[in-house]
């Protein structure tokens, strides 16, 4: 367990690398998919507008993209249908792509590029980290993370 920013603790829950999503006949995915290509795609962003950058979670390459090469999306649970019908590719965290791909026609494809990981963590203010219910709820939260592997 990370302490945090003063007067927050902070546990890592997992870690995991982003990958792509496209639709499974998408022409990108004739070859591999290489830096150069990735880049020359149209990229689907998770955001209410184009410089909406608080609604940017999942997207970790949206800096990187000249904005002619993305499109903002303005909903995570609308995404992946756009990405269906259409040339455009998504970057969101490996579990979240697995879970799409089951349910939609969709590929999963490492990402060509280097970015960092996807943290997810639990972060709680020192006030409540002595709490009995609140130290309960933390470790019920813990253990239903490590059911998911």
């Amino acid at each position: 367990m990370n302490s945090t920013r003063s007067g927050f603790y902070r546990r890592t829950l997992y870690v995991e690398p982003y990958c792509c999503l496209l639709r499974n006949d998408h022409p990108a995915l004739r070859e591999d998919l290489t830096e150069e290509r990735f880049y020359a795609l149209r990229h689907a962003v998770t955001a209410a507008t184009e410089d909406d950058e608080a609604g940017e979670i999942f997207d970790p390459l949206t800096r990187l993209l000249p904005e002619r090469a993305r499109i903002a999306i303005p909903s995570i649970l609308a995404t992946p249908l756009m990405i269906v019908e259409t040339d455009l590719v998504l970057t969101v965290p490996r579990r979240m792509a697995l879970k799409m791909a089951r349910l939609l026609p969709l590929t999963v494809v490492d990402l060509p590029v280097a970015v960092p990981p996807h943290e997810v963590a639990l972060l709680w203010h020192e006030r409540n980290h002595r709490n009995t219910e609140h130290a309960w709820m933390r470790a019920e939260i813990v253990a239903s993370v490590a059911a998911m592997d």
